[in-house]
């Protein structure tokens, strides 16, 4: 079951003050494990973090646009925190197959300077608001062993965003990035399998499986790829 808006940033802030009162900072070591938070609002961060309060907010206005400047690690977290997971590749594919989108109207190709709020003015038939465009969004899979041998681990992103073109190419092709890379294009889309039934996971227990995660970065006589999958299946 696909959820029908992506996720916010006012969803995503609660989600970070929650993993800080956890125990868990997203600037660990100098990396911004769960999302860019170095962006000025000029260059489109949307959420800071007040070092007197100490918590996090969201510039007043962009409460219901789309969450972006999030990493791969930040948006399997917070499918975790929100009881659902990321789609797969093959998923999305086949939910921009099937949707009729109208290239020349979705939010693409700079028409709009910046993303849109997460909520269409005229809501699509099936009700999964910008199924395509407004943002990519990052999807549970990567790149295989076979497909990339060598290197940091990485997972996909799918479709097309207000700062790329407004094309089929751009849509289908594959394009992938490292676990804790992050832009001002790519956002997350939940879907939740009723089979599974999937709970909402607390802060608490999130913050332990991030803590397990790094205790298996520690083993030295692992390549850092094995690292990195390893850390992965911590969170997944």
């Amino acid at each position: 079951m696909w959820r029908n808006l992506l996720v916010t940033n006012l969803e995503f802030c609660r989600f970070l003050n929650g993993l800080r009162a956890a125990g868990v900072r997203n600037v660990i070591g100098g990396a911004q494990l769960l999302c860019n938070e170095s962006m000025p609002h000029e260059r489109g961060g949307r959420i800071h973090f007040d070092r007197v309060a100490p918590r996090y907010y969201v510039s007043p206005g962009y409460e219901h646009h789309p969450v972006y400047w999030v990493t791969w690690i930040g948006a399997i977290c917070f499918a975790r925190y929100a009881g659902a997971r990321l789609p797969t590749k093959s998923e999305m594919g086949a939910l921009a197959s099937r949707v009729r989108v109208d290239l020349k109207a979705i939010n693409a190709d700079y028409r709009i300077g910046d993303v849109l709020p997460v909520a269409e003015e005229n809501p699509p038939a099936d009700g999964i608001h910008h199924a395509v465009g407004n943002v990519q969004v990052w999807c549970a899979d990567g790149p295989t062993a076979t497909d990339l041998p060598v290197g940091p681990a990485t997972r996909f992103m799918h479709g097309a965003a207000w700062n790329t073109p407004a094309t089929v190419e751009e849509v289908r092709n594959p394009k992938a990035r490292h676990l804790t890379g992050s832009s001002r294009g790519v956002g997350i889309r939940l879907v939740r399998d009723v089979e599974a039934d999937l709970t909402a996971e607390s802060t608490a227990a999130l913050a332990a499986s991030v803590r397990k995660g790094f205790a298996i970065l520690r083993q030295r006589q692992w390549s850092l790829r094995e690292l990195e999958n390893a850390f992965v299946a911590a969170l997944s």
